[in-house]
């Protein structure tokens, strides 16, 4: 088994609330407010105008950080909430699992995704291989790895994403993409997308990438297409497992999640 296949990685989650006492006790009073006013926490709009989302927000921004930068930590923290309400929901997939995903041509077809409505979870964050997949967030600047997404069902029948890029030790932070306000009624149809004009999905420019068979996300397309295959895999899949967090020695590798974490391997009798 690859090292990175073994345990789940410290994730944005983790890094974003040092102290996760603390987060849940802010999203008990955000719960509780909402409760109290009849407000629908599903709908990121009104998620961000609760005043305990703002006292929230006040203490995981630093006092130097950019005020553009406010409507991503409300995004984040509204998936955070999400995250800790459905059990802190964590899903490390296998490197052979996501080759399989992206190489191949699953058939989904029927399939819309239940997000906790009759299996799986209303929300969640899936981790994907370290270092496999790749995604510009502007044009024109370097490649971040894609560490993982965030996904909420935000309604009776939508969904969110929340990519995570440039997870590294020595980075204090990290990068999110969002895509909200999607409809899950399309969701088996993303899975089969043809996202790049000439063809080559997921197909890498980066120097290097077809020694390590790297991956790279150009287009909404591609997100859409990734997440649908690897949503559908942990829904309707065979393979899965409870992740064990192993012992940290020497400092070496990526930092271990200290969450409880499933493990997507491929199905029983799969090559």
């Amino acid at each position: 088994m690859p090292p990175h296949d073994a345990f789940a990685r410290f994730t944005p989650y983790e890094l974003s609330f040092p102290d996760l006492s603390q987060a849940r006790a802010h999203f008990d009073a955000i719960r509780s407010e909402a409760d109290a006013r009849k407000v629908e926490v599903r709908d990121p709009s009104a998620f961000v105008m609760l005043a305990a989302t703002g006292q929230a927000l006040r203490e995981i921004r630093s006092a130097e950080d950019d005020p553009a930068l406010i409507r991503q930590y409300g995004l984040l923290l509204f998936h955070s909430f999400h995250f800790c309400e459905e059990g802190e929901a964590l899903y490390l997939v296998e490197a052979g699992t996501l080759r399989d995903l992206l190489d191949k041509d699953p058939d989904t077809s029927g399939w819309t995704p239940s997000f906790g409505e009759t299996a799986g979870h209303a929300a969640g964050y899936v981790q994907l291989p370290q270092h496999l997949v790749w995604v510009r967030s502007e044009d024109g600047a370097p490649p971040e790895s894609l560490d993982g997404f965030f996904w909420v069902r935000s309604g009776a029948d939508h969904c969110g994403f929340l990519l995570a890029l440039g997870m590294r030790g020595e980075r204090p932070g990290f990068s999110v993409v969002d895509f909200s306000d999607l409809p899950l009624n399309e969701a088996c149809d993303w899975s089969s997308l043809q996202a790049r004009e000439e063809g080559g999905d997921f197909s890498s420019s980066i120097p290097g990438s077809e020694l390590e068979g790297l991956y790279e996300l150009r287009s909404v397309g591609e997100v859409l297409k990734l997440a649908s295959r690897v949503l559908w895999r942990i829904e309707c899949g065979e393979g899965g497992s409870h992740g064990v967090r192993p012992v940290e020695s020497g400092g070496s590798g990526p930092r271990a999640s200290e969450l409880a974490s499933r493990r997507i391997g491929r199905p029983s009798g799969a090559g």
